[in-house]
């Protein structure tokens, strides 16, 4: 399986853009990618679901959130760096997500 395979892909746009992400309780068997493209001001806006409580790690970003079960987790940034970003379990250090930011 390639790495593409492995792969969902959301490209969004907008202020604020808002994704929904979720937290697998293990490895998942394809990576979340999420794409925006960066324009002056804008946010991004991820929506957590989870069935359990654990530390979201965005790297790049160096923000941790916590999410937990049976509630509202969103975490809203701004967009200031360009690249692709690994989301993480951190406890586990599996990543479930990658966040690309283009110019």
């Amino acid at each position: 399986m390639t790495k593409k395979d492995m792969m969902t892909t959301m490209k969004t746009r907008g202020l604020p853009s808002s994704v929904e992400v979720v937290v697998p309780d293990s490895t998942p068997e394809k990576l979340q990618v999420i794409t925006y493209e960066l324009h002056e001001s804008e946010q991004a806006e991820l929506h957590f679901v989870s069935n359990v409580e654990t530390e979201v790690h965005v790297h790049g970003y160096d923000i941790h959130f916590m999410v937990y079960p049976d509630q509202e987790n969103i975490l809203t940034f701004d967009l200031t760096i360009t690249g692709e970003f690994e989301i993480e379990d951190h406890d586990s250090g599996v990543e479930f997500a990658r966040l690309i930011v283009k110019p």
